[in-house]
């Protein structure tokens, strides 16, 4: 198999038709204000993957050993990972969020526990009762309101309506 990008060519022709777009590389400052409280977090997210470990490897204990494929996991795959680390990847988009993930009340930032707030109860949910603090403590956010009020003032090269397509790291 041959791998080929849009900027392959065929018969001196561009395999792929792709619209005239504009690029940006942007680079936000780090805003600092919540992390002692972020890394605070790091014992409780570092058991879970612990936890998430030890479940892994009893399964993997539990199976014959005719039928095991491979050798016991000593460390998680990529989705696991993934799964274990959720509350740092929002908090490092959301980083005020930290404040409504500890105390009695204490935010589990899962997708169930926005279903439980949406409709009637959206108002009186922690997220709304923060939601200028929340917002206003994050670079990303901030900067992608500016961005998209101002995309919505142009049009793209052919005239019509912008696209955003949007790839984040953190570090």
């Amino acid at each position: 198999m041959i791998r080929r990008t849009p900027e392959h060519r065929w018969f001196g022709h561009p395999l792929v038709a792709l619209n005239k777009h504009l690029h940006r590389d942007v680079f936000l400052l780090h805003n600092d204000k919540y992390d002692e409280k972020i890394k605070a977090l790091i014992p409780e997210i570092e058991a879970d993957a612990a936890d998430r470990l030890q479940k892994i490897q009893t399964i993997w204990d539990n199976v014959p050993e005719a039928q095991r494929s491979i050798e016991r996991p000593r460390a998680l795959g990529v989705n696991n990972t993934i799964h274990a680390q959720y509350k740092l990847r929002i908090l490092a988009t959301c980083p005020a969020l930290v404040k409504l993930t500890t105390g009695a009340n204490a935010m589990t930032l899962k997708t169930d526990e926005l279903k439980k707030w949406r409709g009637s109860n959206e108002k009186n949910s922690p997220y709304a009762k923060n939601l200028s603090e929340i917002f206003e403590n994050s670079p990303k956010l901030m900067w992608l309101r500016e961005c998209i009020l101002d995309l919505e003032k142009h049009r793209d090269v052919d005239g019509v309506e912008q696209k955003m397509v949007i790839v984040t790291s953190f570090n």
